[in-house]
Formats: structure tokens, sequence, C-alpha cells
């Protein structure tokens, strides 16, 4: 085992980092060595998983002190990147020398006592004061999406990552925003002006208001669609944009390790062999990500910090198995499925009740050879980092040009859906996307364009929120490149 003392004392001399000095695993972000592979979790029929999800602790102040400054707070955690019991050990020794952070610990865990006296053993009285700051490993890129097959020679959205860099308290962008991302947001207006005439044809029930042509929505349908039909419907139309705006693009990191036919880490008495592959190399090729999407998240705080749920210092645990009745046979098929799995608590888990702890001794042994895997990698954030370049591929100048000449054919200057504010609002974006078609008509009446650069602003503030709403309603019904679980 790693000596928590070591990791503590570089700490403190700042030999290895406290937080994210990459700024890759930043909770903030997620609301963006030689090169690293990680594995993709991969789809396969009838295939059953348990994946372990490794936690670390984020505290949003400085541990040693009890109080936020410059170097650890809300926007900075203080965040090592090693195991979070590994950190718990390290944040019960700065409580012994400062009575003050032992206290605000207590305060904020809602109790009176706390016995720190022994760093080197955590207990259940540990766990409570400590069990808040527990966050799963993920991590976030900047990117745009571009979803044509003609540019990506791909049939699925396809992420590619941009330099921008966020003010995370306001989440206004610091510096000039790449062209890549300026014409993002010119998508972004067009498709809102399109999602609201449609909703106004909705409300008016009059399908003749609607002029967008989406063949997934019915003109004749228009005057009795609800709530959800809009809401599907609105989903279409933005699921056809050629580039989206900038967004955060979230991994989440985790071990998979297969399960019997009866969902069970064992065959009879004996584990499973995979439970038994506790070594550095072993464990690494258990290490997958995934997109972290909305159920993913949604699970792990419906579970993390809940006394009936979390019981281990290090990881949650669920499971993944497929359930599809007949094999899929084509691609967009096996998307879908992949995109069907959910997270499921498991039925046989490492945690048994009746025992108040680990469910077979093994387990404990393989809880802390996932913690040592962790603790042992001084340069874990610069492999991540690595991993992060090789799997997003940057948006470069030549995309740029594909986009903007795929999105001058498709989205011809004189679309209705291009207005006065789109235009005023967007001007370096049509720039490059219509050069001297969007010059002339600048020239033709440039007064009225900067009167309405003000409603310009706020039809991409609309369109910004409508965006967000759609990522978190659909996050998990439309495939994404990293769903996509095939070779």
């Amino acid at each position: 085992m790693i000596d928590w003392k070591q990791i503590m004392e570089g700490l403190k001399t700042k030999s290895l980092p406290a937080k994210s000095e990459l700024n890759i695993m930043n909770e903030r972000r997620q609301d963006r060595i030689r090169g690293v592979s990680l594995n993709k979790f991969k789809y396969e029929w009838k295939k059953k998983s348990r994946i372990v999800v490794p936690l670390q602790i984020g505290v949003p102040f400085n541990p040693a002190t009890g109080v936020p400054d410059d170097d650890f707070n809300t926007l900075s955690k203080w965040r090592p990147a090693v195991s979070a019991s590994t950190a718990a050990k390290i944040i019960k020794a700065f409580c012994i020398e400062n009575e003050n952070a032992k206290q605000v610990f207590m305060t904020r865990a809602g109790v009176t006592e706390w016995d720190c006296s022994n760093p080197d053993e955590l207990t259940d009285e540990d766990f409570k004061v400590l069990i808040r700051y527990r966050v799963p490993l993920v991590l976030t890129a900047d990117t745009i999406s571009v979803n044509d097959e003609v540019i990506t020679g791909r049939s699925f959205p396809i992420k590619y990552s941009i330099d921008i860099k966020y003010d995370l308290d306001t989440g206004q962008i610091i510096g000039e925003k790449p062209l890549i991302a300026k014409i993002g947001d010119f998508m972004t207006s067009v498709i809102f002006n399109e999602i609201r005439e449609l909703e106004d044809a909705i409300k008016l029930k009059d399908p003749k208001l609607y002029k967008g042509g989406n063949p997934n929505i019915a003109p004749a349908s228009i005057p009795e669609a609800n709530e959800k039909q809009f809401k599907e419907w609105r989903s279409s139309i933005f699921q056809g944009a050629i580039i989206s705006s900038p967004n955060p693009s979230n991994f989440l990191i985790g071990f998979e390790f297969p399960l019997s036919t009866s969902v069970a880490m064992t065959t009879g008495k004996e584990p499973l062999p995979e439970y038994l592959q506790i070594a550095h190399e072993d464990l690494k090729l258990r290490e997958v990500y995934f997109d972290a999407s909305k159920k993913y998240r949604d699970f792990l705080a419906e579970h993390i910090g809940n006394p009936d749920l979390d019981h281990f210092w290090n990881l949650i645990e669920f499971d993944l198995c497929d359930s599809t009745s007949s094999e899929p046979s084509s691609n967009d098929e096996k998307a879908r499925a992949s995109a069907d799995l959910k997270p499921s608590v498991p039925t046989h888990g490492f945690y048994d009740i009746d025992k108040n702890g680990a469910r077979y001794p093994w387990v404990v042994s393989l809880m802390d050879a996932l913690a040592d895997y962790r603790d042992s990698d001084e340069n874990f954030e610069r492999k991540m980092a690595a991993f992060l370049a090789t799997r997003i591929k940057a948006a470069d100048d030549s995309l740029i040009s594909a986009v903007c000449d795929r999105l001058e054919e498709k989205v011809p200057i004189n679309s209705h859906y291009i207005r006065k504010e789109t235009l005023a609002a967007h001007k370096e974006a049509m720039t490059a996307i219509y050069d001297e078609e969007y010059l002339a008509i600048v020239m033709e009446d440039p007064d009225a364009l900067e009167g309405a650069a003000e409603a310009g602003a706020a039809e991409i503030a609309d369109a910004a929120s409508i965006l967000a709403d759609l990522k978190e309603e659909s996050s998990d019904g439309i495939p994404t490149v990293e769903e996509l679980t095939l070779d």
C-alpha cells in the first residue's frame, strides 16, 4: 500500500498537486508523458458487467485551515489525484494540526464530536464527517459537435475540442471565442428561430405557420400537439444541426468486471477469476470510460452520500446488463441498444448488509488494489490530459472550412430563419460562411443591423438556454459517439 504520509508531505511541499492543475477534473466545468489509451465501454449483446466508479475527495476550502483561500475554494477545490480513503487520512492529519479546520468539518457534517487522533485508521465516524466531499472521477473537455456525414464520414455526431476558457463563477467566456464556436452559435440561433416558429404554430394551432419541413414533424399533427410532442419535435430539429454551440464533454471513468449469467461475481462459491487479478497491469486493462450522460450522473447523485446505498470510501458500484430480446444487427440498432443501457443497483453487490461490510474477503483485497492503483500514479492527471487530447480531435482550419462550405449549401443566406437579429449577432461567423453575400446585405442597410444587435444578443442567450434544457432532456435518448461502442 502507498504511504499516505508521503503523499501528505508532497501536498504540503507542493511537489504533488492538491487540485486539478490542468483543469480537467472540476465540477464547475462539468455544468470543459506519452499518449495514454483508455478502453471505451463496448456494447455486446446480453453482456452483464459490474462497473466500479472510483471516488475522489474534493473540498471547497483549504482543509489545512478550514477556510477558502486563493488556492482552494468552490471554483478550485482541494482535490489531490489520490483515492478518497487516502485523502481522508490526510484531512484527519490536517485536523490534528489545526483545531479550526476540525471544527469546520464537524459543523458542516452536523456533529459535535470527531476523534481524529489516529489518521492511519478510518472509522464510521470519519465516513459520516467526510462522506459529502466524495466525487466521481469525471474528466472534462470543451467541445463542439459536428453532425454531418459529408464532413466527418460518420452518421452520428463527432466531437472536436476547442480552446476556450470560462469564468467558472459567471459562466462568461474569458478572452476571444474561437471562430468555430461562433459558427456553432450561429447554427444554434438558426435552429432556435425554427423552434420558435414551431412553438407559435402549436400555440395558434395553425400548421401553415411552420415552414421548416423537418421530416419528423407532421404538419397535420400540429394543432393537437402537446408539450411532450413539442419537446420530441424540438429535439429532432436540434439533431439536424450541422454544428453545435460549445459544450463541456464529460467522461466518467470506471473499472469493468464481468458478471455471471445470474448477475453474480461468483460461480458457485468461487469468485470469477477476473476479481482476483489485482496487479496494476490487470486493473489497467479493466479501466473504461463512458460519456457522463444524465443517466449516470443521476445514479451517482442518488447513491453517493445515501446511507442506505453508499458503503465504501473509494467506490460506487452499479451493473450494466443488456436485456435486448433479439441481437441488434445494424450499427444503428447497436448504438440504440447501447444508449438504452441503464445503471442498476447490484443484486449481488460488494456490500453485505448482514455483515455490515464486504460480502467476501477477496472484495477487500480488490478495493485495496483499486485504491493503490490510483495512489501510486504520480502522473495520473497528465495521462488523463493526454487521453483527452487523443480521444477528441482538435477543431482546425480544415474543419472550419468544411463546416462553412456545408452551411452555405444547407442553410442559404436567404433562409427566413436568418433574421435581422441573426445577421447582427453573428457577423464574424456569417462572413466566414457567406463572405460577399453577407457583406452585400450589410452594406444595403447597416443602420438596421446595428439596431438589431441587442435583439440578436438576446436571441443567442435564449437559444443557449433551450440547448442546455434539451441536452438534459435527451442525453439518454440520443446515442453519442461515446455510446457507439463499436469497433
